[in-house]
């Protein structure tokens, strides 16, 4: 007896063995001229030091160069939206932070999908985050500075990096779950922020070691809490948030990669295995670590899974305490 397939069922069949022979083709040539990664902020930031980290290991694994294209603008949203409008052969990828997922939960009309328009490629690394203050703060601790600030809600200042930003959402989490309110002073940025809290003009904000650890190691900015669940061999004793009256706090900055949506599943294994062949070397953990920053390579499915549940926490935050991010 022979069995016939419907015309429509034959049509998927062929379909679906051709997009696999396409995906195992494009990835054998893959990658065929330098792969481009877009960073959406200025030069100088986090995100400009990771992308040259990592592009240069990818460039070591698949034998191409690398280009750092830095567009800002929007909050990151401009670079981003590129990203999504270049070809999903692997060759424009995007370096992502956690601005990807409060641009998600505190703009209104992003002219992309966060979770939709973007293909997972892998997590790389996340950065120890301390709430630090102005040395003249007299508190060493954080449940010093809860004492501190309920006795004069509301006066000290804590800089952000801008309203929407990540410092004003994760700020805005961990003062409200403390029982505790500061006035929030946004600025245009990490740069002016950290300024203005050297020279006290504002007394309390949030940030990376990377960023920070030179200020601290000088004495200009005084750290009083880790704010992920884990304590960390760089700042000795220092205990997490959770450790001092906030038990479900935990924070910490991160790096991803993300192509445009579509992309071959070949060509995004490619990506990831390059990413992963070095994560756990003695070369690269020694390199970044002395930064605060900690390598957490990830599957693509995990990647996914991470910024489904990144991007709903920080919609949470921002419907609770009605954060909407600033006009550009």
């Amino acid at each position: 007896m022979k069995t016939r397939f419907p015309a429509a069922c034959l049509f998927v069949l062929l379909f679906g063995v051709g997009g696999i022979a396409y995906g195992q083709s494009a990835a054998s040539s893959f990658p065929s001229k330098p792969i481009t990664i877009i960073v959406p902020f200025p030069p100088g930031s986090s995100l400009d030091a990771d992308a040259r980290v990592w592009g240069l290991k990818m460039q070591e694994s698949l034998g191409k160069p690398y280009i750092v294209d830095f567009k800002p603008g929007a909050g990151g949203s401009i670079g981003t939206n590129f990203v999504v409008k270049s070809p999903a052969d692997g060759h424009t990828l995007l370096i992502a932070s956690n601005g990807f997922s409060t641009n998600a939960a505190t703009r209104d009309n992003l002219p992309y999908d966060p979770l939709k328009d973007f293909t997972p490629i892998s997590l790389v690394n996340k950065r120890i985050t301390v709430l630090m203050v102005h040395p003249d703060v007299p508190v060493k601790t954080f449940r010093e500075y809860v004492a501190l600030v309920k006795k004069s809600p509301g006066e000290l200042n804590m800089g952000t990096n801008g309203a929407g930003g990540i410092t004003h959402m994760m700020g805005a989490w961990l003062h409200s779950a403390a029982g505790i309110k500061v006035t929030f002073v946004h600025y245009k940025g990490t740069a002016p922020m950290l300024q203005d809290l050297i020279a006290g003009r504002v007394q309390v904000t949030s940030g990376s070691v990377f960023t920070s650890s030179a200020f601290i190691k000088q004495g200009r900015l005084r750290p009083i809490a880790l704010l992920g669940k884990e304590r960390s061999s760089l700042m000795p004793g220092m205990a997490t948030a959770a450790e001092q009256g906030v038990p479900d706090y935990d924070y910490a900055a991160w790096t991803g990669f993300l192509g445009p949506a579509g992309m071959p599943s070949a060509i995004v294994d490619k990506l990831y295995s390059a990413m992963a062949k070095y994560a756990k070397t003695p070369e690269m953990t020694s390199l970044l670590e002395k930064d605060g920053t900690l390598v957490s390579v990830s599957t693509p499915e995990e990647f996914k899974k991470f910024l489904l549940a990144e991007i709903t926490g920080m919609r949470r935050v921002a419907q609770e305490f009605n954060i909407k991010a600033a006009e550009d």
